[in-house]
């Protein structure tokens, strides 16, 4: 058991890493040209709602757009206005780091390495080496995902394991209420929700958790993201700032209440929508093998 821990925590560790080199180099390469983008945005709230998902889906983080944002507000570079409608997007293009994930782009991890220590290292353009430090990121990044999948793999068929993780079953509203808490909390800690939806996503490949307590622990991390955009606000005056931070933080709690009231209609959209994507049908059971 200590190796499954070992390998588990050690396996979020390089995704965390590689999440934030990938964060890290994307803003490097192309980070004043983003400011650029975010401090031109219109007040036109669709344009800026499309601004916040684009740039959000080329840094990798809804929380570093947002912290750029809120700087934004402070210093009078954007009104309130603006900001929420990028705010808004941002919550969407972060959606794309779960997508990258989804696609079980393993097998490229090593080959990213090979390339991004290559460019990284041995490289003398600056702009060269932030390209290998994205490129190194993305190895992690997958990586860590592998090391996650292979330390819990021995405990599938674990019954006590199982039976821990059947207490995630949101069948009952209690129950449900408990897999937000657990995600929210969990984000808080780490304090990235493309980390815990990382870990969610490997607990729920290798059958130990449900399709719907997976769904309702990624609730619970969406709240949990939230709080970078406040503690960003700690020593701001600008009282358009903690609103800009607010703003951000009741999007997130609405929308998961409005997922809540209609969670199993919610469930049924997702995997009607799966389907027709061509994923194979949700299997519920916790233990067994998910069928993709």
């Amino acid at each position: 058991m200590l190796n499954v821990f070992i390998q588990t925590v050690g396996g979020l560790g390089l995704f965390i890493l590689g999440m934030k080199m990938m964060t890290d180099g994307l803003q490097r390469s192309a980070g004043k040209r983003i400011k650029k983008i975010l401090g031109a945005v219109s007040a036109n709230r669709v344009i800026g709602c499309m601004t916040g998902a684009g740039v959000t889906a080329m840094v990798q983080s809804s929380s570093a757009t947002t912290v750029m944002l809120i700087g934004f507000v402070s210093a009078g570079l954007m009104t309130l206005q603006q900001a929420v409608g990028v705010i808004l997007g941002a919550n969407v293009g972060t959606t794309m780091t779960a997508q990258l994930i989804a696609f079980k782009l393993t097998e490229a991890a090593l080959p990213a390495f090979a390339l991004g220590v290559g460019l990284k290292f041995f490289s003398k353009r600056k702009k060269t080496q932030y390209v290998g430090e994205v490129i190194l990121g993305f190895g992690l990044l997958f990586f860590g995902m592998s090391v996650m999948k292979h330390g819990l793999s021995p405990i599938r068929s674990d019954p006590a394991f199982i039976e821990f993780f059947t207490r995630f079953d949101p069948g009952s509203f209690g129950g449900l209420l408990l897999c937000v808490l657990v995600g929210a909390v969990l984000t808080l800690m780490v304090q990235s929700s493309s980390a815990t939806i990382g870990l969610t996503m490997t607990l729920a490949s290798q059958g130990l958790l449900t399709f719907p307590g997976a769904m309702a622990l990624v609730l619970g991390e969406n709240i949990g993201t939230t709080i970078t955009a406040e503690l960003a606000t700690i020593g701001s005056t600008n009282i358009n700032a903690h609103r800009a931070a607010r703003a951000h933080t009741m999007f997130n709690v609405i929308g998961v209440t409005i997922m809540l009231i209609i969670f199993p209609v919610f469930l049924q959209f997702v995997e009607f929508i799966s389907l027709q994507m061509g994923a194979g049908p949700v299997d519920q059971k916790v233990g067994g093998d998910l069928v993709n």
